[in-house]
């Protein structure tokens, strides 16, 4: 809120609380009100996308991504993030090539973000490409040890390319 004092405060008070709750239709009429009084602040360009998209209005999310990455972005993980919300959008509009170059973007501008890996897993496993699949999970599962999310998708792409052996991670 301190960072952008003339936005209502209720807006970024519900886009706190639709992250939380998980209820993106909240978080992107919120984020739509903050863009009212904002409307070239990248953060909320960025989560109106993710929003968007989460939604299920993946044409808005693109829109709303590219605004942002029209802006001047200094820092790396803002710029992916951008990267991450346009490829993630392209994704669900069936636009995979176009997807693929966003996440790729993404992941090489913050390889430390979990979720950026996994989305470039997803739209590789949706171009067929089962050795790409593997080896961009194999690099989450190898930097994330933790994270179940990867793990479950590294052995669910070691079982798709036929690495059966592999499979018990």
């Amino acid at each position: 809120a301190r960072a952008l004092p003339q936005s209502p405060d209720g807006a970024l008070q519900l886009i706190r609380i639709a992250h939380h709750a998980g209820i993106p239709r909240l978080g992107l009429a919120a984020a739509k009100e903050a863009l009212q009084h904002h409307p070239s602040n990248i953060e909320l360009l960025i989560e109106a996308a993710s929003f968007a998209v989460a939604a299920g209005a993946p044409t808005a999310a693109a829109e709303y991504a590219a605004r942002a990455l029209e802006e001047d972005i200094p820092e790396q993980t803002v710029l992916a993030e951008a990267h991450g919300a346009m490829g993630w959008a392209l994704d669900e509009m069936d636009r995979f090539d176009a997807a693929l170059g966003h996440a790729r973007s993404a992941v090489r501008l913050n390889p430390e973000h979990p979720t950026m890996r996994t989305n470039l897993g997803y739209i590789q496993r949706r171009l067929g490409d089962p050795a790409a699949v593997v080896e961009t999970f194999r690099d989450g599962h190898k930097r994330f040890p933790d994270d179940l999310l990867l793990l479950e998708n590294f052995a669910g792409a070691l079982v798709e390319a036929g690495q059966w052996d592999d499979a018990e991670v």
